[in-house]
């Protein structure tokens, strides 16, 4: 595939099929389900595919041959490292670190009238319990308990997991299931998507190691999926997203994180019909850095005009 300089899409009409690249490394599993090697590359006919280990790049010459690539990035560090050249669809480093940080999440989500979608963040006020205690920078269930009083909060907080970091003691939501939804987006908007409800042993637990036992596909209402976008839309998100959330008995969904990238359910082998329609939106709505940098630069002059805003809006008042 020649690259296209003019143009900000990949060129679809074209008669060769796509290079990809994987920039970074993961588990065994993801491994197995997005390596050279995996079913999935035949399945979408692709030209070649290389995976490299995610690392910062500066060789010159590494630069130039990714430049014909759609290149797509595997956990956080790798999409903060992934050099901006080729062709992608994955979110910009501010976006990754909003997310990845459950504390500056819980931030952006009262910022934008987001709060009552999530778990109560019970801040510096006494916790109701049970209560949930989480790490606010790990993900996949680690560092996250039910706490039943304030004695096992302080015993929990004196543990190696937890003594030393960052932390948040959320509200507890009963529900013996959770749902993770994927998504591919394009400029905060939804292009793809598919869910799975996760069901947990013991039942009303919460998503740690090993004790998932059930993902079973379903279909989410319009109403939930839109509600699940506003996330995203004042980020004009771009790329793969995965959000994991609660249905509580009045029906109102808690997100209780979002990963800006590709999940875990997506590589399980029997999900592989669901891995390669991600796969193929994602190489289909692959865009180049300008088009990136357009987007980046388009949402600093919406934020400096909210700002100016604010400002005049103090001065009348104060006035």
């Amino acid at each position: 595939m020649r690259p296209l300089k003019q143009k900000n899409h990949l060129n679809r009409s074209s008669s060769s099929a796509p290079r990809i690249t994987i920039f970074g490394i993961h588990s065994a599993d993801w491994t197995e389900a997005l390596g050279n090697d995996a079913a999935v590359w035949s399945r979408l006919g692709v030209q070649s595919i290389q995976t490299l280990p995610g690392y910062a790049i500066d060789a010159p010459n590494v630069l130039v041959q990714l430049g014909n690539s759609v290149l797509i990035p595997l956990m956080e560090p790798h999409i903060r490292n992934c050099p901006r050249v080729g062709y992608g669809l994955f979110p910009d480093r501010d976006a990754v670190d909003l997310f990845a940080n459950k504390k500056t999440f819980a931030d952006y989500a009262l910022r934008n009238d987001l709060a009552d979608m999530c778990p109560r963040d019970y801040g510096n006020t006494e916790a109701h319990y049970p209560c949930v205690l989480k790490r606010i920078d790990l993900n996949a269930g680690i560092g996250v308990e039910i706490v039943h009083n304030q004695a096992e909060l302080k015993s929990l907080l004196n543990q190696p997991m937890w003594a030393g970091h960052d932390y948040i003691v959320q509200e507890y939501v009963a529900s013996d299931s959770d749902f993770v939804t994927h998504m591919v987006c394009r400029n905060g908007k939804t292009k793809w998507h598919c869910t799975y409800q996760l069901f947990i042993n013991p039942p009303g637990g919460i998503q740690q190691p090993g004790n998932t036992v059930l993902r079973s596909p379903i279909i989410i209402s319009e109403d939930v999926l839109e509600r699940l976008n506003r996330f995203l839309l004042p980020l004009k998100y771009n790329g793969p997203v995965n959000f994991d959330y609660k249905i509580d008995h009045t029906g109102a969904v808690k997100v209780m994180e979002i990963n800006p990238r590709l999940g875990g359910s997506l590589m399980v082998p029997e999900n592989i019909d669901d891995l390669e329609a991600a796969l193929r939106c994602i190489i289909k709505n692959a865009v180049t850095p300008a088009a990136r940098l357009r987007n980046i630069a388009r949402r600093l002059r919406r934020k400096a005009g909210s700002l100016k805003r604010r400002v005049l809006a103090g001065l009348a008042k104060n006035n």
